[in-house]
């Protein structure tokens, strides 16, 4: 029959249990200066962001600076019987890449919204919902644009439809004939032109509204129907606050669609005055489009910075509250 022999040093430590593990011993110096040499970093990063934050807004000026003047430009002119159509066009196509800056817009503001939701605790919030409120001013300001394009072109006149075209005698009678007159073919010109804006945008108006009233009853059934933290829901109710205000704004928008303003107002162009007219706008919106482009990728570079900061801030606050619970 076999034996087991347990070693001494064994036996005591069965007896009288494992000795307690010592606790770490930390390098409270090295601790101490990790703060302080975090809080230069932070001020190196705010530094940084503050310049991104400049230069944001430098570009974003001159972006709103050349809009307005165009608009305003546009806004004054209308088509003469010489123009034809040519001014009515020139202003579809600002009022269509006016609405592709919305489109734009948009998709910027929904990363934003669920970037909040999903990671709402390791994103600087308040600085995300500006950020949403900003991209919210601005196709306010797009659709206001609009709208005031619209309305410059004009709608449909009582202009008499016949005009004398001299006249002439025969069997000892006078004779008079009559042609359509040119502002009668101007003014429906001007009259197809301005109702396929209108029947377009007023299509696009009711389709906003619809897809408004939907996100506002999805919000609604998780606010009152599924477990959500206070958190999310602080976001979902500014959410729905965003939400009516648009929805206010849009069906005020399709009531003024609705409703007609007359002879289009400014200066009758004639054709030379008007092709003139759609090279600058061409030009301006190549640059325009390019100063666009980078006022994105700059914004991105911005929001980068900004959440890392936040992060950066965040682990500071960590560090110095250790350092009061154990720096004694």
């Amino acid at each position: 029959m076999r034996t087991f022999r347990v070693a001494p040093f064994l036996l005591l430590s069965l007896v009288l249990g494992a000795p307690a593990e010592e606790e770490p011993a930390y390098d409270m110096e090295a601790r101490r200066q990790s703060v302080v040499n975090l809080a230069r970093h932070i001020e190196q990063r705010e530094a940084r962001l503050a310049e991104l934050r400049e230069d944001v807004k430098r570009l974003d000026g001159r972006i709103e600076q050349r809009t307005d003047e165009l608009i305003k430009m546009l806004s004054e002119i209308r088509d003469s019987n010489e123009s034809k159509t040519r001014v009515s066009q020139i202003k579809m196509r600002a009022i269509k890449g006016l609405r592709r800056w919305i489109g734009v817009y948009q998709q910027r503001r929904s990363r934003i919204l669920e970037s909040l939701r999903q990671e709402s605790e390791h994103l600087p919030k308040e600085a995300l919902a500006e950020s949403i409120d900003a991209f919210d001013k601005r196709i306010e300001k797009r659709i206001s644009q609009i709208m005031e394009l619209t309305a410059s072109m004009g709608d449909h006149e009582d202009v008499k439809k016949y005009e004398s075209d001299g006249g002439h005698y025969w069997g000892g009678y006078y004779h008079e004939s009559s042609r359509v007159s040119d502002d009668w073919k101007q003014n429906r010109r001007q009259t197809v032109m301005t109702d396929k804006t209108r029947r377009e945008l007023i299509e696009a108006v009711e389709a906003a509204i619809e897809r408004l009233e939907s996100r506002r009853a999805g919000i609604e059934d998780k606010l009152e129907n599924r477990k959500i933290s206070s958190s999310e829901r602080d976001i979902l109710l500014g959410e729905m606050g965003r939400i009516d205000g648009a929805l206010d704004q849009r069906r005020a928008d399709l009531r003024d669609l609705a409703t007609p303003h007359g002879e289009g107002g400014g200066e009758a162009v004639g054709r030379n005055k008007a092709h003139d007219i759609e090279q600058l706008l061409e030009d301006a919106s190549d640059d325009l489009s390019e100063d666009f482009s980078r006022l994105l990728r700059m914004y991105d570079e911005f929001a980068e910075e900004r959440n890392q900061l936040f992060k950066l801030r965040e682990n500071l606050k960590a560090r110095e509250v250790w350092l009061q619970e154990n720096d004694k």
